[in-house]
């Protein structure tokens, strides 16, 4: 994941499958998003440095990361 150029990794958010602006959920609230990617398997993360990397994000990126198909965009990375 990158944020204005500059890679923000996270080894737990990777193993998570957390890797897409979408996946950070901004159509929920920080606590809302949260618990739903714990639920879906983060691990070894904690609520500020989840909202810390939501924060990041500029709000440009966060309107349009509503707008993407995820399973499009997933299945684009693999194209050969």
């Amino acid at each position: 994941m990158r944020v204005n150029g500059k890679a923000i990794f996270y080894d737990n958010y990777n193993s998570a499958n957390t890797v897409l602006l979408s996946d950070l959920k901004f159509d929920l609230n920080n606590t809302e998003s949260f618990n739903l990617v714990k639920q879906n398997g983060l691990r070894d993360s904690n609520f500020l440095t989840w909202t810390g990397v939501r924060c990041a994000v500029p709000s440009h990126l966060r309107i349009r990361s509503r707008e993407v198909n995820r399973n499009h965009i997933r299945s684009m990375q693999f194209k050969v």
